[in-house]
């Protein structure tokens, strides 16, 4: 039995991220495609590295054997990362929002939060000019340093937990209930972002 007909006898949801539509490919690259393998436990766990999720009928090629992958379990906030990054790609392909990532977005309240940071583990801090995006990754000149300094570490996580504590909370409920006009505002400057 293949792999999708044991999701569907166990009434496990699943979608393509493959469809070829004529619509997709009149308006869409097709050369783009999903290429991130991503599962996550109960919130809590999630395993990332090269290894196909395939179906067992799915054969290497014998001048590409043997097949050679790596995958490394990881758990805590890291796996909501991964979960969220399911339901977005969840969403685009079905239309659907699975909401439920544990996390719940924050929108500042009159005030433009220009700050660059990223702290981990309490130890490491990432500070610099690049945004979060593609023009920073791809096109503009950036600087950023990524630092090892627990003191410095908490220093910039109390100024982050600031800027979370004075921020507002966005719910699901308030963005379904947004205007047309500003679903399409927002859309346009998203679609735009990335060249302006």
């Amino acid at each position: 039995m293949n792999s999708l007909k044991v999701l569907v006898n166990h009434n496990i949801s699943s979608v393509s991220s493959t469809l070829w539509r004529t619509a997709r490919v009149c308006f869409h690259r097709i050369d783009l495609r999903n290429h991130r393998k991503i599962m996550v436990v109960d919130n809590a766990i999630t395993y990332c590295g090269s290894q196909n999720c395939a179906d067992k009928e799915f054969r290497v090629k014998a001048k590409y054997a043997p097949w050679v992958d790596a995958v490394v379990r990881f758990e805590g906030p890291i796996a909501r990362q991964n979960q969220h990054l399911f339901a977005t790609d969840w969403a685009v392909y079905t239309g659907e929002d699975i909401g439920d990532t544990g996390e719940q977005p924050l929108e500042n309240g009159g005030w433009l939060l220009h700050s660059k940071t990223l702290t981990l583990d309490g130890d490491i801090t990432l500070i610099g000019s690049a945004n979060m995006d593609r023009r920073s990754f791809d096109l503009n000149f950036e600087n950023n340093i990524l630092i090892y300094d627990p003191q410095l570490t908490q220093t910039v996580r109390t100024r982050q937990q600031s800027y979370i504590d004075s921020a507002d909370r966005v719910s699901l409920e308030a963005v379904e209930s947004w205007p047309l006009s500003r679903r399409l505002w927002n859309n346009s400057i998203a679609m735009l972002g990335p060249i302006l």
